[in-house]
């Protein structure tokens, strides 16, 4: 009996492994400027996603995205008139935050981890 659960315990163990090493892509936003953002996050096709109301100095959760994809990401900022923006590939296994930041003039960098 004893051996069968070792041998149990082992199997997930190793799904758990196997399954947490595959993860998708995924993204979040932080913002460093002292205004709230909405950030958009665009594949080529299909729905966009739309992370709005980001307060200054927070970081939202992570969002799933399509690997193999090229998205475009926008931040519209409070109290600017043109949106800072950048492209990135999502790979898979990847997670991926969107740091909107700068001083004067705001910028967009997507970090990936």
């Amino acid at each position: 009996m004893s051996m069968r659960i070792s041998r149990v315990l082992a199997a997930c163990a190793a799904l758990t492994l196997v399954l947490g090493c595959s993860s998708g892509p995924q993204i979040r936003v932080r913002n460093e400027r002292p205004t709230k953002a909405n950030v958009q996050v665009q594949p080529q096709s299909g729905s966009t996603l739309n992370i709005n109301e980001v307060q200054p100095g927070s970081t939202t959760a992570y969002v799933d995205l399509e690997a193999g994809t090229t998205y475009r990401v926008k931040a519209a900022l409070q109290g600017e008139t043109s949106p800072a923006d950048v492209q990135f590939r999502a790979q898979d296994g990847l997670s991926y935050t969107a740091v909107v930041y700068g001083g004067s003039t705001p910028a967009l960098r997507v970090d990936s981890e």
